[in-house]
């Protein structure tokens, strides 16, 4: 857990003399709360959507409703990943991830940090590893949704049940 940011202004490392001296700066700081705080926001996001997903099934259910076809469901989710993908690397992944800076972060607080400057972003080697960290969530958030939307699929709309041959014949008395 990242602990809604708590104790970022401790975290120090030794020095050769035996002292110890903090790792990040103010202004690092700073912004590592306001993204812990980013953080805080999208774990109650994702909590009510998950609850509201577990709701919209649950209706499904009880109505008796089915489910489009995988098929029409995937289709729709590549085009839609396509086109996103598509505006990200036409705008260039830099410059969305300018511009979702500074939409999310407060006004006056430093989200930028010149490698020389930065132990944090030195070690994090920023913004680089975000690429990384984007492509790993995307294809695991996308590995788990295929699998609840098979799971969901084979709730909703079972298998109906096709006798053998052996079974359809007549038993004798």
């Amino acid at each position: 857990m990242q602990a809604s940011g708590k104790g970022l202004g401790e975290i120090s490392y030794p020095l050769k003399n035996g002292q110890t001296t903090a790792l990040m700066h103010e202004a690092e700081i700073i912004h590592l709360q306001d993204v812990a705080n980013l953080i805080d926001v999208f774990y109650v996001a994702g909590t009510l959507c998950l609850l509201v997903w577990i709701a919209l099934i649950a209706f499904a259910y009880q109505q008796k409703l089915t489910m489009p076809p995988a098929k029409k469901i995937l289709l729709g989710f590549l085009v839609g990943f396509a086109v996103i993908g598509a505006i990200v690397f036409i705008i260039g992944p830099t410059a969305v991830f300018y511009w979702l800076h500074v939409q999310v972060f407060p006004d006056g607080h430093q989200w930028f940090f010149y490698y020389q400057d930065s132990l944090m972003t030195t070690l994090m080697k920023a913004p680089d590893i975000f690429a990384f960290i984007a492509t790993l969530l995307l294809s695991l958030l996308t590995a788990l949704w295929c699998a609840s939307l098979y799971g969901i699929n084979h709730w909703l709309n079972p298998p109906s049940y096709q006798p053998s041959k052996t079974s359809r014949k007549k038993r004798k008395p």
